[in-house]
């Protein structure tokens, strides 16, 4: 029994050793992350604001940005989508809402 703690611990230790994931292999998976309170009632709010640019999620220390015309087209279709829904585009200090969009 004494010799068999040893090894479980030794199992359970590389058992539970994970390496961060790799950045660039990311885009291979689609991930979505949705950060809101769950009391909000989305109906209430009328206008959005969306940044100009798509914010790239890495390992940096100081936040990237895409902003070229691949971006404005991923950018426009959230606001086609936005206004579908009935929101209107509004400037960044007026809008009920804020998203933004990363990579």
């Amino acid at each position: 029994m004494k010799k068999l703690i040893p090894i479980l611990l030794a199992v359970f230790a590389l058992v539970s050793c994970e390496k961060d994931p790799d950045m660039d292999k990311l885009d291979n998976e689609y991930l979505v992350f949705t950060s809101h309170d769950t009391s909000t009632k989305f109906n209430e709010f009328s206008t959005y604001y969306i940044p100009d640019s798509i914010l790239i999620i890495g390992d940096k220390k100081d936040p990237e940005y895409w902003k070229d015309e691949n971006a404005q087209i991923i950018i426009n279709a959230f606001k086609t989508k936005m206004n579908a829904a009935g929101y209107t585009a509004a400037n960044k200090d007026e809008a009920d809402l804020g998203l933004q969009v990363s990579y």
